[in-house]
């Protein structure tokens, strides 16, 4: 459950984050203990009626449902990308190059 607190010091956004990042490190931990996990989300969390029954408030929110156990068959091996074959970098069209005049410092870096 999340609870964004709107007089913070703390953005809303870097709260919602802060949540994220804490369900992952506790998927991070139930793994290397050897157990399964995975988080589920979606329209389960804003079921007004399942949301009334857990006693979930107006001003706050399910990030999901964790499910642990034990692993029964590991799932099948997939085929590893190299990141080569994925990661691009991303250029600019002429036209903002011509708008801004002068060419970016790490792209002068690059040549």
């Amino acid at each position: 459950m999340v609870t964004p607190r709107a007089r913070s010091k703390v953005p809303a956004r870097e709260q919602w984050l802060a949540a994220g990042a804490a369900l992952g490190n506790l998927l991070n931990a139930v793994h290397q203990l050897g157990f399964g996990a995975i988080i589920l989300s979606g329209e389960r969390c804003f079921d007004p009626e399942l949301t009334t029954q857990l006693g979930i408030r107006p001003e706050e929110f399910l990030a999901g449902f964790i499910s642990l156990g034990t692993v029964s068959e590991m799932p099948p091996s997939k085929k590893h990308t190299l990141p080569g074959e994925v990661w691009t970098c991303w250029t600019p069209p002429a036209e903002h190059k011509a708008a801004a005049g002068t060419a970016h410092p790490a792209e002068s870096a690059i040549k």
